[in-house]
């Protein structure tokens, strides 16, 4: 009997002990865990049903998270777009710091969602709210640099790259929700709104002083400078032109040398590569360095769109876009004789942009618009019977309309072949044709079967 009782009596000693033992174990890892920054509460806002059905499933939430996302999986390749939104939402509850369900629903709102209505207002809505779930993942993932990325991305390029761009910009300009359009500065746009959210990203890589997970840092982190860039390039697609363009073409400029200076020149301790130095600097740079400095360059363009800005903001170029656009305005509106003049205004400032710039005389977007404006030009004469000049405009640039970029490369290849033979054909030789098989009046062996 006493045997019995000082045995029960152990048993709840222990259970004394190992329940203490728990809480004190409980309490320090929940210190660690807000030390470390890794607590719920410390990676974003708290969600009290996702805390709920986290305590709930207990050790079976991974279980039931996979076959979730299998589910999902194969209602996407079903093309059961609107299927997926609960069973995502689902999926965000149990792990909501699992970054590729945000992301996958995100894209799945505002691109195959919206892609489903005809009405651009209808397209409009749905993008808006693929944005506003992507910027739920922020509030929940706080720290998160590839979720903030991604939401300047969507931003970026649904409502600037799409085929619906102009009217998707136009009710962005128009639209009353201040948060949802309206940069910091104030500005109602696209670009400028992305680029805050590109700018959010950048600083958490920079405070953690680690690289993003997406992509490498280059591409990643140069979405400010590119993002004010094509703000400045908008501008004057839609118009504005003079002093407002030229700014903003030099406020990208300054924002590309920034995005220059980050980093160093060890690519074993900076997790970002130095791109911008001095001419002293550069002289001081071993082979190694200069090596990897033109690489990570050729990455992101990074010569090239500082060349761009300089050059666009020359009143001398905005004067030649603006004397363009006026005749492709005119030109559409059958103001013929207008529109005439103004391509005399505009091509010969554009042919001396042209002649001083080499960088642009190499680019191929820059080759294809001066032959568009060239044949535009060409073409309206024509149409109005005038005589066409006896140089092309952009003689000695680009080749006429005619020859296609296409065919130019197709030209260059040939070429490239000719001069570098292979095995067995000589300098100069076509490529030889394949022989034709030898009949030889024997029946074609099956295939043997693999082993």
């Amino acid at each position: 009997m006493n045997r019995s009782r000082n045995r029960k009596i152990g048993y709840l000693l222990t259970i004394v002990v190992l329940f203490t033992l728990m809480i004190w174990v409980g309490r320090h890892l929940g210190n660690e865990q807000e030390r470390l920054q890794i607590a719920q509460k410390s990676l974003g806002k708290v969600n009290p049903v996702s805390g709920t059905a986290q305590l709930v499933l207990g050790g079976f939430r991974g279980v039931a998270v996979t076959l979730l996302w299998n589910q999902v999986q194969e209602m996407q390749l079903k093309g059961q777009y609107f299927e997926i939104e609960p069973l995502v939402e689902s999926i965000t509850l149990l792990q909501p710091h699992f970054r590729r369900p945000w992301e996958f629903q995100a894209w799945n709102i505002a691109f195959n969602i919206a892609a489903d209505w005809e009405a651009v207002k209808d397209k409009y809505y749905w993008v808006q709210r693929g944005i506003e779930f992507m910027k739920r993942a922020t509030d929940t993932n706080r720290n998160s640099a590839d979720l903030e990325w991604y939401v300047g991305y969507m931003y970026f390029t649904r409502f600037g790259q799409s085929d619906e761009k102009t009217y998707f910009r136009q009710l962005f300009r128009e639209s009353d929700d201040l948060e949802f359009v309206q940069a910091e500065n104030g500005v109602k746009d696209n670009f400028l709104k992305a680029r805050d959210w590109f700018v959010r990203a950048n600083d958490i890589c920079i405070k953690a002083n680690k690289p993003p997970q997406r992509m490498s840092p280059h591409p990643f982190m140069c979405r400010p400078a590119l993002s004010r860039s094509f703000y400045a390039d908008f501008l004057a697609q839609e118009g504005t032109f003079g002093t407002p363009t030229s700014e903003a073409w030099r406020q990208a400029y300054r924002e590309w040398v920034d995005f220059g200076l980050l980093g160093g020149t060890d690519r074993r301790q900076d997790f970002i590569y130095r791109l911008e130095y001095t001419p002293s600097e550069r002289e001081k740079l071993t082979e190694e360095q200069k090596f990897w400095r033109n690489r990570y360059q050729d990455v992101v363009r990074y010569d090239f769109w500082k060349i761009r800005c300089q050059t666009e903001a020359d009143p001398e170029l905005q004067k030649a876009r603006e004397a363009i656009f006026k005749a492709n305005d005119a030109r559409k509106n059958g103001a013929y004789a207008k529109a005439i003049t103004f391509y005399e205004e505009g091509l010969p400032l554009w042919r001396k942009i042209m002649e001083q710039n080499e960088t642009y005389r190499e680019d191929m977007l820059y080759k294809e618009d001066c032959q568009e404006m060239e044949d535009d030009y060409l073409r309206l004469l024509a149409h109005v019977g005038k005589p066409t000049p006896a140089r092309r405009p952009f003689d000695g640039i680009v080749p006429p309309m005619r020859d296609s970029l296409y065919n130019m490369m197709q030209e260059e290849a040939k070429a490239y072949r000719e001069q570098h033979p292979l095995d067995g054909q000589t300098p100069g030789e076509p490529p030889k044709a394949p022989s034709a098989p030898v009949d030889s009046g024997e029946p074609a062996k099956a295939p043997s079967s693999p082993q």
